[in-house]
């Protein structure tokens, strides 16, 4: 093995843990040619303010983002999420209806149900853990204590090759053994 100086490099920090933020939208990307918005978030209150932040400034990547599709299919989860938007700020200019300008939702507060969910590493096949939106609230109901941590969500590993590609859909779900 190569000698290794560690002095230099920090070591990892506290992992953020599942539950209710009050975050803030602090960037904001459109995709229109597949018709979503790239919505880049960070804590803004509580003990983990700015914490996204200050990981990014380690990762060089932006680790807190989802996605909100506005194709026409679903179009009802983006009116919900202006709406909560817009239940979370009294400033957010927007009527309810006519929705154009996606800058509109810089610096905007929302409330954020976080998850963690694992997945394997590209790099070197192993599982990790990462965040995810679990859910999307308003801050108020995030300051309430109105919502459910989620569990980890972890790999579903089938524990015989034999029924590797096969669904575990009983046969009385419908007739010919798949649930639609």
């Amino acid at each position: 093995m190569k000698s290794l100086d560690l002095s230099v490099v920090q070591e990892a920090g506290v992992r953020l843990p599942a539950g209710g933020y009050v975050c803030k939208i602090v960037n904001v990307l459109d995709f229109p040619d597949k018709e979503y918005l790239r919505i880049c978030y960070d804590i803004a209150e509580g003990s983990y303010t700015g914490y996204l932040d200050q990981l990014s400034q380690q990762l060089s990547f932006w680790p807190g983002d989802f996605i909100r599709s506005y194709k026409a299919r679903a179009l009802y989860f983006f009116k919900s999420f202006l709406d909560l938007v817009k239940q979370s700020n009294e400033t957010f200019p927007y009527d309810g209806h006519n929705f154009s300008d996606e800058k509109i939702l810089l610096n905007m507060y929302v409330g954020l149900v976080l998850g963690h969910e694992e997945y394997i590493a590209t790099t070197d096949q192993t599982t990790r853990t990462r965040l995810y939106v679990a859910n999307i609230q308003t801050v108020q109901s995030i300051r309430e204590n109105k919502f459910k941590i989620p569990e980890l969500k972890t790999l579903a590993i089938p524990n015989d090759s034999a029924h590797v590609g096969q669904s575990d859909f009983s046969s009385q779900d419908s007739e010919d053994g798949l649930p639609f």
